[in-house]
């Protein structure tokens, strides 16, 4: 998957793979993580936050990558994780 979104050059076709991908692997962190640094990449602030806060119903902290943790960290007060840093 990831190796067909890498080469797609049109963001449009790419957002929409990555929000199809989510849909039918909500159990798959790195869809979401991928969808959040799609969304990063372009300063979509509100779209990251919408999936960090979606993420919420699916993971926990420790399942996120640590890469990632910093990320949830600054924008605690948006998650449900705030008591678990």
């Amino acid at each position: 998957m990831n190796e067909i979104y890498l080469t797609l050059q049109r963001p449009k076709e790419q957002l929409n793979i990555l929000k199809e991908y989510v849909h039918h692997f909500p159990e798959r962190i790195e869809s979401h993580l991928m969808l959040i640094n799609y969304y990063y990449e372009r300063e979509r602030w509100n779209e990251v936050k919408a999936v960090m806060f979606m993420m919420q119903t699916q993971f926990t902290l420790e399942d996120v990558p640590y890469e990632y943790r910093l990320l949830f960290e600054e924008w605690s007060d948006t998650t449900s994780w705030k008591n678990e840093l």
